[in-house]
C-alpha cells in the first residue's frame, strides 16, 4: 500500500502551506493556504490547483491564519465538498476571517478593474468573494483537542494544542497499510510555550514522520528570562522599528492576549475592530480549547497581570508594558521545546523548505 506526501505550498518560501497526503482509498490536504507577500507569490493564487477538488475526501486544518487556510473558498468553488476538519476555535476566526479575505478581495478588484478600464486592459475576477468565504465555513466539522476522529477509510487523525492561536492544531495522521501503522505529524505553527495567556503546545512521541515549515527547525532556542525585555524591546530599538517599539506593535499583542482576557475584554475587541459586531465571544466559549483555568477568567476574576504590578513588582511598572513584552518574547522563543517533548523517540523529519515556490511546488 503505498502513502504519497505531495507540497503545494510553504515550499522554498514561508507562506501558502498546503500539503496532499494519499492513500490508495483516500485523499486528504493539511491546510489549503493563501500566498502572501510579493506580486510573484500573490499570482499562485490565481493558478488552478494541480489536483482535482473534488476528488479531495476532506480537509484538516491546523488553524485559520490565511496563509493556512486561505484558499479554502476556492477549492469549494473548484468541486471540493467537505468536510473541513478544524477545533471550534478555529471555526469561529474563520467565520470572521474567510469572508473577510473576500471582502478584501472584491475591493481590490474593483480598484484594478478602473484601472484596467481606462488602459484598456482586460478585467479580472476576484479568487473568492465574501458570499464564498461564508459559504465555506459552513464545510467545517468541529473535532476536539486529543480525541481520534475517523478522516477516511484507513485513515485516522488526532488533534493536538499548538499554542500558536485561538484553535491552533498540530495534526496527527495515522494511516493504516499492509506493513503496520504509519504515523504522520503535521506541527502547523508553533507557539512558544511559558505564555501566561495560552497553553503550551503539546504532542504525541514516537511519530514515524515529521513534517514542520523550516522556520522552527536547524537549532536550539535558549530559554528567555521574562522579567528581562528581549533585545528588540531595549533602549535602542525604537530607532530600528521606526519610532516604535516592536513588542509595542498591536499585533503582536494581539497573539498573547487573544480569548484569554474576561467578558469586558471582548467588548473592547469588538468596538476596535472593523468587523467587531460579527466577532464572537471567543474567550469564554474557548477556554478549554487554550487550556487556560477557568477560574481565572471567570466573571469578576481577571488574570493578575491585566490586573497590576505582581506583588513585589514596583509600582511604577506598567503592566501593559509587561504583557507586551511577553508577547515579543513568546514570538522570539519558537518552538524548540514544543520538539523535544514531541520528539521523545526518534522520527524521520520532513522539512518543507526545499524545492522553488511556483516552480516544484505548484499552488494550492
Amino acid at each position: 500500500m503505498t502513502v504519497q506526501l505531495t507540497f503545494h505550498g510553504a515550499a522554498g518560501c514561508v507562506t501558502g502551506f498546503c500539503a496532499r497526503l494519499q492513500t490508495p482509498r483516500a485523499t486528504m490536504l493539511i491546510d489549503c493556504g493563501m500566498f502572501q507577500g510579493s506580486k510573484t507569490l500573490k499570482a499562485l493564487n490565481y493558478e488552478p490547483f494541480p489536483f482535482k477538488a473534488r476528488d479531495v475526501d476532506a480537509v484538516l486544518l491546523t488553524h485559520a491564519h490565511i496563509d493556512h487556510s486561505g484558499l479554502l473558498p476556492k477549492l469549494m468553488r473548484a468541486g471540493f465538498e467537505g468536510p473541513v476538519l478544524a477545533t471550534s476555535g478555529t471555526r469561529d476566526l474563520c467565520a470572521v476571517m474567510l469572508p473577510d479575505a473576500g471582502d478584501i478581495q472584491e475591493s481590490e478588484v474593483r480598484q484594478l478593474n478602473r484601472r484596467n478600464e481606462r488602459r484598456g486592459r482586460p478585467l479580472v475576477e476576484p479568487i473568492y468573494t465574501a458570499r464564498d468565504g461564508a459559504d465555506a465555513v459552513e464545510l467545517f466539522r468541529t473535532v476536539r483537542l486529543g480525541r481520534e476522529v475517523d478522516v477516511a477509510p484507513g485513515v485516522q487523525a488526532v488533534f493536538w494544542e499548538a499554542g500558536h492561536i485561538l484553535g491552533s492544531t498540530s495534526v496527527e495522521v495515522r494511516v493504516a497499510t499492509e506493513e503496520g501503522p504509519l504515523t504522520l505529524l503535521f506541527s502547523g505553527d508553533l507557539g512558544p510555550g511559558g505564555r501566561d495567556y495560552a497553553p503550551d503546545p503539546k504532542g504525541p512521541a514516537g511519530v514515524d514522520h515529521l513534517i514542520l515549515e523550516s522556520t522552527y527547525g536547524a537549532r536550539e532556542r535558549p530559554a528567555l528570562d521574562p522579567r528581562r525585555p528581549p533585545p528588540a524591546a531595549r533602549p535602542g530599538a525604537e530607532r530600528r522599528a521606526g519610532g516604535r517599539r516592536p513588542a509595542d506593535h498591536p499585533r503582536l499583542r494581539r497573539g498573547a492576549l487573544a480569548g484569554a482576557a474576561g467578558r469586558r475584554d471582548d467588548a473592547h475587541a469588538r468596538r476596535r475592530h472593523p468587523a467587531g459586531r460579527h466577532l464572537p465571544g471567543l474567550a469564554p466559549g474557548h477556554r478549554g480549547d487554550r487550556g487556560v483555568p477557568a477560574a481565572r477568567l471567570a466573571a469578576g476574576s481577571r488574570p493578575q497581570s491585566l490586573r497590576g504590578p505582581p506583588p513585589g513588582r514596583p509600582s511604577g511598572s506598567s503592566c501593559a508594558s509587561r504583557g507586551r513584552a511577553t508577547s515579543w518574547t513568546a514570538s522570539a522563543a519558537g518552538g524548540s521545546s514544543w520538539r523535544r517533548a514531541a520528539c521523545a523517540t526518534p522520527a524521520a523529519s520532513a522539512s518543507t523548505s526545499s524545492g522553488t515556490c511556483g516552480t516544484a511546488a505548484p499552488p494550492c
